[in-house]
């Protein structure tokens, strides 16, 4: 069975993460990852917070 793979998104030099309902928790380290379900399911356009430069989506170690 293949796993989803795993995401990290940085903001700055941190990490954050996303609830459903589009608020924002922001994380220490890249321990606090997400799936591509995850933020399809977000309230915003995730593709364009990437394009406009405000987070930065990495693929978790």
């Amino acid at each position: 069975m293949e796993t989803e793979k795993q995401y990290v998104i940085r903001c700055g030099n941190g990490y954050v993460r996303f609830n459903l309902d589009g608020s924002m928790i922001g994380c220490k380290y890249k321990s606090s990852k997400t799936t591509e379900s995850h933020m399809k399911r977000l309230p915003f356009n995730i593709d364009l917070a990437v394009a406009s430069g405000i987070i930065k989506i990495e693929e978790a170690e």
